[in-house]
């Protein structure tokens, strides 16, 4: 009985060295994540002001972006994989001039629209690729025929079911949350919801949908689009190439606005 009574108590023993053991660990894990949790810096925006919280601070639900993320994210480069920047693409592939630009008038029938991207003229079969680093595709057709829904105007009222043929297309969503539409592709080698990056062939330029009856050449049309899916000039986003959040962060630094303790 007494040889019993002595395993058990050494049982016992083992027994709490072993919680002892786990709760130092999960103690200085504790200790670890809480220190790691401060030495986030959150940037919120909160009725109508900046916030600046730490880890342990915030207390909502976030997704948290590095600057190293929005720094090289943010930055566009050429469809066409290329080192030119946009204003290059412009200077070296547009052909009819205005006409080919963002906003120069165009017709359907009796409704009145505008050229709702840019049309670069590079060789036919050009791969194509995403704007920016990394990318969700959104909408894809592989119909020579495929007709875009947009929008017009006959008089001064609005109309919200113009159908333009751009044949086959690649709609490709951002991390900023534009959009970039490709137009009149020949191929189309991606699929909606498929991750993409900037080394990804979506496609092939082309001769399809209405440029067929346009008597203009093979093109690439572009345009891009904003949350609500209305187009707006590439110009106005893509003349710009260095986003720098990096930049304003170490600036707050600086400045004693966040603390670097």
């Amino acid at each position: 009985m007494k040889r019993k009574s002595g395993n058990s108590i050494k049982f016992l023993s083992v027994l709490i060295i072993i919680m002892g053991i786990i709760i130092v660990f999960q103690a200085v894990r504790i200790s670890s994540l809480k220190n790691r949790l401060k030495g986030l810096t959150i940037l919120d925006w909160h009725e109508n002001s900046l916030q600046i919280e730490n880890g342990l601070e915030f207390e909502d639900q976030a997704i948290l972006i590095t600057p190293e993320f929005v720094d090289n994210g943010f930055q566009h480069h050429s469809p066409f994989n290329d080192e030119h920047t946009f204003a290059e693409l412009k200077e070296q592939y547009l052909r009819y001039g205005e006409f080919d630009l963002y906003g120069s008038g165009r017709r359907t029938g009796d409704i009145r629209r505008i050229h709702e991207g840019v049309d670069l003229y590079v060789p036919e079969n050009t791969p194509v690729y995403p704007i920016f680093p990394v990318g969700i595709v959104t909408a894809v057709s592989d119909d020579p025929d495929f007709v875009f829904q947009t929008h017009g105007f006959r008089g001064n009222t609005r109309i919200d079911s113009v159908g333009v043929e751009y044949g086959k297309i690649v709609s490709i969503l951002y991390p900023e949350g534009i959009s970039s539409l490709y137009a009149h592709l020949n191929e189309v080698y991606v699929e909606p919801g498929q991750f993409v990056t900037s080394d990804t062939v979506v496609g092939l330029t082309g001769y399809t949908g209405n440029i067929r009856n346009s008597g203009k050449p093979s093109h690439l049309h572009i345009e891009l689009r904003d949350e609500d899916n209305e187009s707006f000039d590439p110009m106005n986003r893509l003349h710009y190439h260095f986003a720098s959040l990096r930049k304003f962060v170490v600036n707050l630094k600086n400045e004693g606005v966040i603390s670097t303790d």
